[in-house]
């Protein structure tokens, strides 16, 4: 049996490319915003980025503690102090407490100061900020020292426990790019494409029935005279042929005659269920180009609104980065970074199979009749 559903409903699946880089000396500018107004407008309709973060929509039962950093980078070129500003908050429906922020000194880093007069131990820097209550903040302030000679960035990875459970635990790590990596003086060059699908899906069911029929005989005193199963239902002619044979055996073990054979038992069982995919692609046609510009010192997000996504300037990159996790990267003074996006689009066609699989089980029974 077969039935075919379609649905007319577009899926719009987003997915990150890398990223070329250059680096070239570049006037700085403004915003160049091309094509996006209208194009977002008719495609997402709702005025926001697509790659934006989704916000929670309420307060969720239990704890939920999430950091928001932020960062004062070295003033100027002998004072290569980094300053971390961050901010704990719970945005659960239930106290925190005992809540600690960890820190592991980078080795490019040393340690400056803490919150509270915290000093690390064994290279990690743990603030205790006691209890959040719901919607509650904390502030922890952390001071290192870049002591790198590379030009390129560090990471800096926060962690927030508290006592109890939390509700959403990746989002309790938060990692900032931060150094003299970008202290460059110059303009870094992006250019990134957005990939939008749009999924346009046919279903089609499907059913297989499986067969497993057994044929048993006795005769009058109860002895077993005939017993096999087959993987084919009872109407099968192998089977039929079978009822035949077991008749037989009974004559010849002393029937007169024999009754049925009678279905004892009958079952039909979902034995599996299994989805394909099978998809036909169109060629990618361009929605919109725009560019966007940071100037240094600043700090930006890898992911959500910003679309520095592309890991081009982070090679080590956070190549499994969810939206609900925050990355930062610290752009450092005189630094100008200038990202070209372009959005294309393709258009798949999909058709989806389920197939279900039922295992349907039957008992037949002949009886033999003894001589009068």
């Amino acid at each position: 049996m077969k039935t075919v559903e379609e649905n007319s409903r577009e899926t719009p699946q987003f997915r990150r490319r890398r990223s070329t880089t250059s680096r070239e000396p570049i006037r700085r500018g403004t915003w160049v915003v091309g094509l996006v107004a209208v194009v977002f407008a008719m495609f997402f309709g709702n005025g926001t980025f697509p790659f934006a973060n989704t916000a929670r929509a309420a307060i969720q039962p239990g704890v939920d503690l999430t950091i928001t950093p932020d960062v004062d980078p070295f003033a100027s070129d002998t004072d290569r102090r980094i300053h971390f500003t961050l901010t704990v908050r719970n945005v659960g429906a239930t106290s925190a407490t005992d809540v600690t922020l960890n820190y592991r000194i980078p080795t490019s880093a040393t340690f400056v100061s803490a919150t509270g007069g915290a000093t690390p131990t064994a290279g990690v820097l743990s603030v205790g900020v006691g209890s959040v209550a719901p919607g509650g903040t904390a502030i922890v302030d952390i001071v290192v020292l870049d002591v790198s000679s590379s030009t390129q960035q560090f990471a800096n990875v926060f962690v927030v426990a508290s006592t109890e459970p939390e509700l959403v635990p990746r989002d309790n790590t938060s990692t900032v790019k931060a150094g003299a990596g970008l202290k460059t003086g110059g303009v870094t060059t992006l250019s990134n494409i957005g990939v939008l699908e749009r999924i346009q899906t046919t279903v089609i069911n499907t059913t297989i029935d499986q067969h497993s029929t057994r044929l048993i005989a006795k005769d009058a005193s109860g002895t077993v005279r005939f017993d096999q199963t087959f993987a084919l239902p009872f109407t099968d002619t192998t089977v039929q042929s079978a009822v035949t044979q077991a008749g037989l055996a009974l004559t010849s073990a002393g029937s007169a005659s024999f009754t049925g054979p009678t279905p004892t038992s009958t079952s039909r069982i979902l034995a599996n269920t299994a989805s394909n995919n099978a998809d036909i692609r169109s060629d990618p046609t361009v929605e919109a180009t725009f560019t966007r510009e940071w100037i240094g010192a600043t700090l930006v997000p890898t992911i959500g609104e910003v679309v520095i996504d592309s890991y081009s300037l982070d090679p080590d990159g956070y190549p499994n980065v969810s939206p609900s996790v925050q990355d930062f990267l610290l752009i450092g003074p005189g630094d100008t970074i200038l990202e070209t996006r372009t959005i294309v689009s393709h258009n798949i066609a999909r058709t989806t199979t389920i197939t279900s699989t039922y295992l349907n089980s039957s008992v037949y029974e002949m009886t033999g009749v003894a001589p009068t």
